[in-house]
């Protein structure tokens, strides 16, 4: 069988949403060209009660991703305060 990438799972610990960006650069310098990311969080929306110093919101998330140097960032799911999004190193 011709295995073609990895698949890796790294739940984030809860620190801080500024801590975001810097993270998301470590993983596009991880990937190869054309790698797939894929990112699932909580968001935070006014009048939430999640702490907004944990999570980005809805708008910021794809936001990050690009300011990190991700390519073709997608909304993939969208429910329950959570989302999920793809993004590939170009």
């Amino acid at each position: 069988m011709h295995r073609r990438g990895t698949i890796r799972t790294a739940p984030r610990s809860p620190a801080t949403a500024c801590r975001l960006p810097a993270l998301f650069e470590s993983v596009r310098a991880c990937l190869e060209p054309g790698g797939l990311f894929l990112y699932c969080d909580h968001d935070v929306e006014a009048g939430s009660s999640k702490n907004p110093e944990l999570y980005l919101t809805r708008e910021q998330q794809p936001e990050a991703l690009a300011a990190a140097g991700f390519a073709d960032v997608r909304l993939l799911l969208d429910g329950g305060g959570m989302a999920l999004l793809s993004a590939r190193c170009p």
